[in-house]
Formats: structure tokens, C-alpha cells, sequence
């Protein structure tokens, strides 16, 4: 039987692993809240130059799904990669104090 590698538990503080469970948790239910609110349909309107609206169309006809539907999706993900940014870099202090500089030095860890 192969050995597995040992993974070393993260030292956390109290205050590190109530900020992630929090961190959690904001996630889980903006995606349960974005489920619901999904259904509640709204108009907006935008303006953008005739070169990305070609790209829109073509996008759109590409991946077989309406341009509403392609620019809802692209917005959905730009706000939720923000979103994630802004968080990343509320924890990043205090991955720094539990000795993790680079994305690397966790995924050693923890796969």
C-alpha cells in the first residue's frame, strides 16, 4: 500500500479560523441568496461600443445561449472574482502569520 503524504495542519488562531468560517459562510449564502434572486427578472440597460457588441453577438451565437444570458453570466462572475479579491486580501495578513507568502506554499500544504 502506497504511503500518503502527511499533511501539516495550518496553525490557526481563534480569530483566523472565525474570520474563514465567517468567510464561508458570506459565500454560501450570497450563492444561495444570488439562487433565489436569480428568478426576480429586471431590465438594464447598458451602453458599449459596436465593436464588443459584435463580440457579445458572436460569443453568444458561439456558446448557444442569448446575449441576456452571456452578459448576466459575465457580470455574475466579475462581481463574484471582486468579491473574492476583496476577501483574499482580508485574510492575506493572516496567512502571512501562519508562514504563507505565495498561493504555492498553501497548495503544498493542503493537497
Amino acid at each position: 500500500m502506497p504511503h500518503s503524504k502527511m499533511v501539516k495542519p495550518a496553525i490557526m488562531s481563534s480569530k483566523t479560523k472565525y474570520l474563514l468560517t465567517s468567510v464561508i459562510l458570506f459565500i454560501t449564502l450570497n450563492y444561495k441568496l444570488f439562487k433565489l434572486v436569480k428568478y426576480m427578472r429586471e431590465i438594464l440597460t447598458i451602453s458599449i461600443d459596436s465593436k464588443l457588441k459584435e463580440k457579445v453577438e458572436k460569443a453568444a451565437e458561439k456558446f448557444n445561449v442569448s446575449k441576456s444570458e452571456l452578459v448576466k453570466k459575465a457580470i455574475e462572475k466579475y462581481i463574484l472574482h471582486e468579491e473574492f479579491q476583496e476577501i483574499r486580501s482580508m485574510l492575506i495578513p493572516f496567512g502571512e502569520k501562519a508562514g504563507y507568502f505565495t498561493d504555492e506554499d498553501i497548495f503544498k500544504d493542503f493537497s
